[in-house]
């Protein structure tokens, strides 16, 4: 269950995620109309959703072998950032950028 709270009028929206055992994060979307979510089932698929503000799911992306963490979209919308974990790592380092 997502509770959303508004600054405005000081209200309170719950959206449900039905058949999601579990949310790990809650990002807006860049519109402001949907936010993303990480989840997983009871079966260990992790999934990355869409879900709009009336409760509507959208998977967008699922993974039996990888975490999905967080989704931080681009101001345009246009594109995601995300993080996903399989246990290993590796290191970049970028200089004089």
């Amino acid at each position: 269950m997502c509770r959303v709270f508004s600054f405005e009028n000081r209200s309170e929206q719950k959206i449900a995620l039905p058949a999601w055992a579990g949310v790990t994060s809650i990002d807006w979307a860049a519109d402001g109309r949907s936010l993303w979510a990480a989840a997983y089932t009871n079966t260990n698929t992790w999934a990355l959703l869409n879900v709009d503000l009336k409760g509507n799911i959208r998977p967008m992306l699922e993974d039996k072998n990888m975490v999905m963490g967080w989704a931080i979209p681009s101001p345009d919308g246009r594109r995601l950032a995300i993080w996903k974990a399989n246990g290993t790592s590796n290191v970049w380092m970028v200089e004089n950028f």
